[in-house]
């Protein structure tokens, strides 16, 4: 079976609370560096007579290249540039053509292994560097002049869900989560999951089902 060109998570709360979603993609490994920030979020309120519901869609690979900002007020990342890319692809920030501004040169530079994505900082100054997924960021990494951001993309795609007070898009995902939270991957068999804040035995916990589409 050829893998879906669309990935769903599908966002149900069975309990009396209301909590913000967030889904995030765990650093791969062989990219140390990164750090995961909220990449979708989704409020959802508490049960009424049946359970409370959103979700989340997205083309599975829609990968970018970005320079990102950080919010001082909001304390989140926020992109400040996005140029399309693909896996096995190098590209790079550079001031030339841009009246000493850095930005991502739209065209690849070069090629790199097959499940990475490189950045390279050719400019004079530290920059937040990123990968979004959908045009929103996944994970960032501050990366000095002469210095390279490498993303790995795992074989089966792997995203984490877990459930908050508050958070919003680009803030980091830190170990604040009101539930344990859970992972979801997708691969030639599975393109939809359900994930569900439920109560268990005095509980509340994360329960996650995977469907065919």
């Amino acid at each position: 079976m050829a893998v879906s060109p669309y990935h769903r998570i599908e966002l149900l709360n069975n309990t009396e609370k209301s909590y913000h979603f967030a889904i995030y993609q765990r650093p791969h490994p062989k990219s140390p560096a990164l750090r995961s920030v909220a990449w979708k979020v989704r409020g959802v309120p508490p049960r009424g007579v049946f359970a409370s519901a959103s979700f989340v869609e997205w083309k599975a690979g829609d990968y970018g290249v970005c320079i990102a900002d950080w919010d001082e007020k909001r304390e989140r990342y926020l992109e400040r540039q996005i140029i399309g890319a693909q896996l096995g692809k190098a590209y790079r920030v550079s001031t030339v053509d841009c009246d000493d501004i850095p930005s991502i040169c739209p065209k690849p530079t070069g090629s790199t292994d097959e499940r990475f994505i490189s950045l390279t900082n050719e400019s004079d100054e530290t920059l937040v560097l990123g990968i979004t997924l959908d045009l929103s960021l996944v994970v960032v990494q501050s990366v000095e002049a002469g210095g390279s951001l490498r993303f790995c993309a795992a074989e089966s795609t792997a995203y984490c869900v877990s459930c908050y007070r508050y958070i919003q898009a680009g803030q980091v995902a830190v170990l604040t989560s009101l539930l344990t939270p859970v992972d979801v991957s997708f691969d030639d068999e599975y393109e939809h999951c359900k994930v569900v804040a439920t109560n268990h035995n005095g509980k509340r916990l994360l329960r996650v089902s995977k469907f065919c589409m």
